[in-house]
């Protein structure tokens, strides 16, 4: 069940961190405004955060295990 939980949690982190990379590739191309670009930036600053902290409480559960 451990087990099951740390996948879930690396595969959360992996979809977080494709969608982060999106959003700054969206964020690079110029096709938002100033207020857009910069809501955009304060959006994937967040999760970002979580995202992080998340990848390595999983990583240290899955080595004591």
């Amino acid at each position: 069940m451990l087990e099951g939980i740390i996948r879930t949690s690396l595969e959360i982190v992996t979809r977080a961190e494709r969608l982060i990379e999106n959003a700054r590739l969206l964020l690079a191309g110029g096709s938002l405004d100033d207020i857009e670009a910069y809501q955009m930036h304060l959006e994937v600053e967040r999760p970002t955060d979580v995202v992080f902290v998340v990848h390595e409480a999983a990583r240290l559960v899955q080595r004591r295990i």
